[in-house]
């Protein structure tokens, strides 16, 4: 069976896409670093002069949520660039300056339409800061308040992107993009798992902190028998091209073949099963029958469509056993899950966020239980980025995660009843539960595996946050001028 490729953008662009990565991985690792600073700066200054910005984001949230332990951010010698101040190696990263630089780019581009979710949007802004003066009240220092900017600083980029991509179609491009970095995120993941070993490696780099916060050396090989590898490249991404695949299956537009997006679909799921993480696995699980639920309502669609994925899917398993056991084990830690729902708050000893990390966070929260410790010292000294909810409430108290609350019905009810509204012939009546389904996917990693929902984020997440809610928008406008536009064809009165 082959695939045909729906290409939304030229095919060289793909190819200057790839280039790029590879060019950086060797300006980085084989060029001094001072080489490769200059190069990389000089790459945020090509975007500054592009217009194709749907080109330049891909290519920047893929370096900084990189596959394989490249541009590892602790090593001195292979890191991206970053500026330094205040002494003790404290430093500006180079993805806050991207996401400056994007704002530099487009503040002059004030005329903008408001977003559908505009009035609870602008009320967590204007919680957020007064979060800001009571920081300063509770007790912070000059680096915590640093810190506290840097953490903020990921939202101008829901000022930015509605700006840098004003169409759907700028969209559609980007997630082709994003389309084609998920394969190389997956493809790297493979090497680890049947190597043992990390790309980085290849390159020169002699020790990577996992995401999962192993330290792993070069030197080292880890043997499958011995237990799973958990390595899950570029979660931003991944849940982006779940949203851009469900999306394009989902639009009613005959003429486009969806084998690909099936493809690129259960890519991504498989990633996550590979992974061995039981929050995202849930997750994905959660928006795969979501999906068939409500949008394909085809009982085989998925298993049609999904041949090609599963012939790959059962490759992997004859050829590589270091694949077959992987799964074995990450299906084995899933089941764990059963112990979770019997009551067992360790999942069979294998969790300690509902026993140990949860109550930590909330027996200091219910210390301030209103408004939370803002940005304070407290506040740093006991949030943890596994427990969501708990941190979102240590944060901004009862008022700060009530605000979030009315902030996620909102967004979801209007979806609900827009879609509930269009027509029938509308390109985009069922798309709408698309997102529905990816907030419920993103809600339950929040609840489960790692803060994504709060009044502070890293630049990875804030990007794929920003494109979510955006691209949402974005569609739910769209279908809005087409809806009304059926309606003046439907009621046109006719001219003999």
């Amino acid at each position: 069976m082959k695939i045909k490729l729906n290409l939304k953008i030229e095919s060289n662009q793909i190819i200057q896409f790839l280039s790029l990565f590879f060019v950086s991985i060797i300006f980085r690792y084989y060029l001094p670093k001072f080489g490769g600073d200059v190069f990389f700066a000089g790459l945020v200054v090509l975007f500054l002069r592009s217009n194709n910005n749907y080109f330049w984001l891909p290519l920047f949230l893929l370096l900084f949520d990189p596959p394989g332990g490249l541009f590892n951010p602790s090593s001195l010698t292979f890191s991206l660039p970053g500026i330094a101040f205040g002494g003790g190696g404290r430093e500006i990263p180079f993805s806050e300056m991207f996401v400056v630089a994007t704002f530099l780019k487009v503040y002059q581009i004030r005329k903008l339409k408001k977003f559908f979710f505009s009035t609870p949007f602008v009320v967590l802004a204007a919680y957020l800061i007064f979060l800001l003066f009571v920081s300063f009240i509770l007790g912070t220092t000059f680096l915590r308040a640093l810190k506290m900017v840097r953490h903020i600083l990921p939202f101008l980029m829901f000022f930015s992107i509605p700006r840098l991509l004003p169409t759907c179609d700028d969209y559609y491009k980007l997630f082709e993009l994003l389309f084609i970095a998920s394969i190389v995120l997956f493809g790297a993941q493979i090497y680890d798992l049947v190597t043992g070993s990390k790309i980085a490696f290849l390159f020169g780099e002699t020790a990577v902190q996992s995401g999962f916060g192993n330290l792993r050396y070069a030197n080292e090989t880890m043997d499958i028998n011995s237990g799973i590898n958990r390595v899950f490249y570029g979660p931003t991404i991944s849940l982006l091209c779940m949203l851009g695949a469900m999306y394009f299956i989902s639009l009613k537009d005959k003429t486009a073949n969806n084998k690909y997006y099936y493809f690129i679909l259960l890519l991504n799921f498989l990633m996550v099963i590979l992974s061995g993480t039981r929050g995202w696995i849930l997750s994905y699980s959660t928006m795969v029958i979501l999906f068939y639920l409500f949008v394909l309502r085809n009982p085989f669609s998925l298993i049609k469509q999904g041949l090609l994925s599963a012939i790959v899917f059962i490759l992997l398993l004859v050829y590589f056993p270091s694949i077959s056991k992987q799964i074995e084990y990450s299906f084995e830690r899933f089941q764990t899950v059963k112990a979770l729902a019997r009551g067992d708050l360790t999942a069979d000893h294998t969790l300690i966020r509902l026993d140990v990390r949860g109550p930590r966070v909330l027996n200091k929260f219910w210390e301030r239980p209103v408004f939370g410790f803002a940005f304070s010292q407290e506040f740093y000294q006991y949030a943890d980025q596994h427990v969501g909810h708990h941190t979102l409430l240590l944060n901004g108290g009862i008022v700060g995660y009530a605000l979030f609350l009315f902030f996620w019905i909102y967004f979801n009810l209007f979806l609900y009843f827009k879609n509930k509204h269009l027509q029938n012939n509308n390109l985009y009546k069922d798309s709408l539960f698309v997102f529905i389904i990816i907030f419920i996917g993103i809600f339950i990693i929040h609840s489960s595996s790692a803060m994504i929902f709060g009044f502070f984020i890293n630049v990875p997440m804030g990007i794929m946050l920003a494109l979510v809610f955006c691209f949402t928008d974005t569609v739910y406008k769209e279908s809005q001028y087409l809806e009304h536009a059926i309606k003046a064809i439907q009621f046109q009165p006719l001219i003999i």
